[in-house]
C-alpha cells in the first residue's frame, strides 16, 4: 500500500514552449502531498496535477487506486499524472511514529 498525505492544493501557472502551445499562459490545478514510501522514516513531497473536471481532495491521508496505474509503452508499469486517491480508514490514517527506545 502506497500512503498519500494530501496537505493542500494549489495553482501553477506554466507558459507553453512547443508548437500551438508556444507563448500561451496555462493554469494547472495541483495537489500539494507526501507519499508515504516503505522504509523510508519521513514521507516524500511529491505534488502532482487534479486530472481536468475534477477537485483536488480534501487535506487528509489516502492510498494510492490501482486505477493510477498502468503498463506504458515498453511495457512497465507507471503511474498516472493525475492520481486516483481512495480515502484511508482513521485507525491506519495516522502517520507512521519514530519507534521509542527504552533503555
Amino acid at each position: 500500500m502506497l500512503k498519500i498525505e494530501v496537505t493542500g492544493s494549489y495553482i501553477k501557472h506554466v507558459t507553453g514552449s512547443k508548437g500551438a502551445n508556444a507563448g500561451k499562459q496555462f493554469d494547472i490545478p495541483m495537489v500539494r502531498a507526501f507519499a508515504w514510501l516503505p522504509g523510508e522514516r519521513y514521507p516524500t513531497k511529491c505534488d502532482y496535477s487534479v486530472a481536468k473536471g475534477q477537485q483536488a481532495p480534501a487535506e487528509g491521508f489516502y492510498m494510492l487506486a490501482p486505477e493510477s496505474l498502468y503498463v506504458d509503452e515498453y511495457g512497465r508499469i507507471s503511474v498516472k499524472q493525475s492520481l486516483t486517491l481512495v480515502p484511508l480508514p482513521a485507525e491506519t490514517a495516522a502517520p507512521l511514529q519514530a519507534k521509542t527506545r527504552t533503555a
